[in-house]
């Protein structure tokens, strides 16, 4: 499982894209937050959140695939 490095700030969709198609799924939320919980992606208006904090509500959930996580974060943004 890859791991983003700290110290530095990754941001946008397309990064969490990247890194999740090097995963092998099903992932659980645990599985995605330690792979790419680190990154940001942008409310609006300059607010970044971490992809860990748009997971919260699916803590049980298992991922099948990269688009059901895009999914579940398009879901969490619009509730954020």
């Amino acid at each position: 499982m890859t791991r983003v490095s700290r110290g530095r700030v990754f941001r946008g969709m397309s990064v969490v894209e990247e890194a999740l198609r090097l995963e092998r799924f099903p992932m659980s939320v645990q599985d995605v937050n330690y792979a790419v919980g680190d990154i940001e992606l942008e409310l609006g208006e300059g607010r970044f959140v971490p992809v860990r904090d748009l997971l919260d509500d699916t803590s049980d959930h298992r991922f099948k695939s990269v688009e059901e996580v895009v999914h579940a974060l398009r879901e969490g943004k619009k509730a954020a």
